[in-house]
């Protein structure tokens, strides 16, 4: 018997084992599809081919195959070596090391225009952003010619430390607590070192464990009729893009480029606001179309870190011994929503990237940053 068929037959009969005897099966089996898809040839494609065509009645097959096919993400958060050694993968840290991101996707379907975004949700892309407190003192930041910056996103980062864990959460390196906020004016690049660095600002509002403290939108700033998107933020492992990997050989780009997409698909199918995203094509189909890659805080930004970025950080966030820089948010306008009022957001809905050093991460030091519009992905 065939290991589809070995899967199917375990499906069928689970209900009637007992629990023990059900583990003992299913840990062969495991072990048995890991080493046809580490093998190759026909026993892999006939897996693919299972996992592929088996929807509707088969979907607990699908289900059981593709926990196999591909480890699940968070092994990639807890586990990173045991998720690079997996067939599929099969790379070592050096050439894929793994970071962790809070993956902010996107959940537009439950917006009302003109609602208050508070009804739905405590972090959004777009709209206006909400204060703790009286909002009354709060000033809408602007660039130094007055200019209004545009609020990008907020997301309260308390409620993500209740949805993913304190363990889970403390990997980010992101505060426990508050709300964070991005603003920007759309139109500054960040490439040259001698731009405006008013033209960005990112805001965190403590709020100390224990206190009980309601947030309040604010009035004003531009694109004011732009509705909020709310955002369900999931825990993602990021890898970094495949144009970082250097002299591969084609084998080698495909695996990477399918392990990128796999995790991004992951932070959408996980985001239980959103569209159900289980029928779409996977990695493994000739015809998948990936999703717009998620906007993430942390992690490895979409776009290659090159050397022209490296030498601008360098400049404006020197380093001194054992610091690093690291990536705060890389926000992808496509990934927020279709509105046509976003059309032109970062000069064709390119990535904005916000990096700063970990040592002011560290110390919560939110006014050391620098913003670049990335042109080159």
């Amino acid at each position: 018997m065939d290991l589809v068929a070995r899967w199917a037959e375990l499906l069928r009969a689970e209900a009637t084992l007992p629990e023990h005897e059900t583990e003992v099966i299913e840990a062969a089996l495991v072990s048995d599809t890991l080493t046809a898809l580490a093998a190759g040839g026909a026993e892999r494609e006939a897996i693919l081919i299972a996992f592929r065509e088996s929807e509707g009645t088969d979907e607990a097959l699908r289900h059981a195959l593709g926990t196999v096919l591909f480890p699940p993400f968070p092994r990639a958060v807890l586990h990173p070596d045991e998720y690079r050694s997996h067939p599929e993968v099969a790379f070592d840290a050096d050439r894929m090391p793994v970071g962790v991101a809070l993956g902010l996707p996107v959940a537009e379907d439950l917006v009302e225009t003109g609602s208050d975004p508070l009804d739905f949700a405590r972090s959004w892309f777009c709209g206006r952003p909400a204060v703790p407190g009286d909002v009354s003192g709060w000033e809408w930041p602007t660039r130094s010619d007055g200019a209004p910056l545009t609020h990008v996103v907020q997301v309260d980062l308390a409620s993500e430390v209740l949805n993913q864990g304190e363990d889970h959460f403390a990997l980010t390196g992101l505060p426990g607590d508050g709300v964070i906020q991005l603003f920007h004016d759309l139109e500054t690049f960040g490439w040259d070192t001698t731009d405006d660095t008013t033209a960005w600002h990112v805001a965190w509002h403590p709020i100390p464990a224990g206190e009980e403290v309601d947030l309040e939108v604010a009035e004003g700033g531009p694109l004011d009729a732009v509705p909020a998107f709310p955002i369900n933020p999931q825990l993602l492992a990021t890898v970094p893009s495949p144009l970082d990997l250097t002299d591969a050989s084609d084998e080698e780009w495909t695996r990477f480029e399918r392990a990128r997409q796999w995790l991004e698909q992951s932070a959408y199918e996980m985001n239980l606001m959103a569209d159900d995203h289980r029928g779409r094509l996977t990695p493994w189909d000739d015809d998948y179309e990936p999703l717009p890659p998620i906007s993430r805080m942390g992690g490895f930004g979409h776009a290659e870190t090159n050397k022209e970025l490296l030498d601008v950080l360098d400049q404006q966030l020197p380093l001194t011994g054992d610091d690093d820089h690291v990536l705060l948010f890389d926000v992808n306008p496509l990934a927020i929503t279709e509105t046509d009022a976003l059309i032109n957001w970062f000069h064709g809905r390119r990535h904005l990237e916000v990096w700063m050093r970990r040592s002011d991460l560290d110390s919560r030091r939110f006014d050391h940053v620098w913003c670049v519009i990335r042109t080159d992905n």
